[in-house]
């Protein structure tokens, strides 16, 4: 998302959160529409007890003021990046338990989806201090603007790739794989058809140069995959080097992909295994690549950042509030999920580190789980996977009801996210 939505094993790798990844207070309507419109759609439902696998292990929250902490990243020596909507870009020293104020962007816009939404540290960034940003620009179209990837080295904006923002469907994550290249997802602006048109860069995943160029095996320029609605989650398994993402659809259906090199992932014929807008099935005689899951079939989970951890794949519902764990039973070779970890608010954003934590971001600050304990350690359930994953299908895990003040602000200046309500 910037609102929502993983990489490495050295913090670019596949985003040990993603391969596999946020300090200004966010007070009064600094982070408005967006903020707002996100609260507003994630009513909570009847999910279900909550996992019990970590259970017991508590978050600590490192960074408390925070304008809507969007994306994060480690760096080598165990810092954590992290972007604010409005333009801010931070980094938290454990070590010290500081914060400082590293680079701003100016000319951001902000509203529903837009704002400074994707971070990622360089390949080699540990002596070149290099990073990635991905931004909504403000134009002189107050309904739109511009997305930049940017580069920034030394304080100093370099522009590797530009594409149109919209109130909605912006994409923003960016993966840094161990040899350099960057991985980048895109939404189609609402505009759908996009998605298909391999000329256009929006509905994609990119794959490019450290200096924007298109990587050799691309389908068509910085093109990689297609057929995408919009990514949140991008992760790079650091064993075998497959990317995985995570892709928010319309008020259900909401997938975790694969991601091969030319892959048609269906948009917009297709959400999940159904076609767009009803229950139909997606017809299997186009070459479309699907989900190996899908959240859910009766409401959306806004499937936001993602990891691996351990070897095993995990992701952030934004609804929810929740983290999950994704795996393929060995033996029956079905995928299963469970719901381990259950936050008080809404996440954006999921980081491993090498030291065994898991870091994320919501609404309220950057967190950090200890995972290192006998809660998260103990013995694997009989069904393969860590603590039973119930029903993939059905819905998992709650957060709770807004108070009456939020919903006063939710009256008073929330512009919707269309993502959550709409069917088309």
């Amino acid at each position: 998302m910037a609102g929502p939505r993983g990489h490495h094993g050295t913090g670019h790798s596949g985003r040990r959160r993603r391969a596999g990844r946020r300090t200004d207070a966010w007070s009064s309507l600094i982070v408005p529409s967006l903020l707002v419109a996100l609260l507003a759609l994630a009513v909570p439902g009847a999910y279900g007890a909550p996992s019990t696998v970590w259970q017991g292990i508590e978050a600590v929250r490192v960074v408390e003021e925070v304008d809507m902490p969007t994306d994060i990243d480690m760096a080598a020596d165990g810092s954590v990046w992290f972007t604010g909507l409005t333009g801010n870009v931070s980094r938290y020293d454990p070590t010290s338990d500081s914060t400082e104020l590293v680079h701003h962007v100016e000319n951001v816009v902000t509203g529903r989806e837009r704002g400074l939404v994707g971070l990622a540290l360089a390949h080699g960034h540990e002596t070149t201090g290099a990073y990635y940003l991905y931004y909504s620009e403000r134009t002189d179209d107050p309904d739109g603007g511009m997305n930049r990837l940017v580069r920034i080295v030394d304080g100093e904006e370099q522009r590797l790739a530009s594409l149109t923002a919209a109130p909605e469907h912006n994409g923003g994550r960016i993966v840094v794989t161990p040899n350099g290249t960057l991985f980048v997802g895109t939404g189609e602006n609402s505009l759908h058809e996009p998605a298909q048109d391999p000329e256009s860069l929006l509905g994609k995943i990119l794959h490019m140069t450290p200096e924007g160029g298109p990587v050799a095996g691309n389908m068509h320029g910085l093109v990689y995959s297609y057929g995408h609605r919009n990514v949140y989650g991008l992760a790079m398994d650091p064993e075998s080097g497959a990317l995985w993402a995570t892709e928010n659809m319309g008020w259900r259906r909401d997938e975790v992909n694969i991601i091969e090199p030319g892959g048609n992932y269906g948009y917009p014929e297709c959400e999940g295994h159904g076609k767009h807008g009803i229950d139909d099935p997606c017809p299997t005689d186009k070459g479309y690549i699907f989900p190996i899951m899908t959240f859910y079939e009766d409401h959306a989970a806004a499937p936001a950042g993602a990891a691996f951890w351990q070897g095993g794949f995990y992701w952030g519902s934004f609804n929810e509030g929740s983290i999950h764990h994704l795996w393929q039973d060995t033996d029956t070779q079905e995928w299963r999920d469970e719901i381990v970890y259950q936050h008080d608010t809404h996440i954006i954003d999921i980081l491993t580190g090498d030291d065994g934590d898991m870091w994320f971001s919501a609404i309220d600050g950057i967190w950090r789980l200890d995972l290192t304990g006998d809660a998260v350690n103990g013995e694997e359930d009989p069904e393969g996977g860590p603590g039973g994953a119930g029903d993939p299908d059905e819905p998992k895990g709650a957060i709770p009801a807004p108070g009456s003040g939020l919903i006063v602000l939710i009256m008073a200046g929330a512009a919707i996210l269309t993502r959550r309500c709409r069917t088309h």
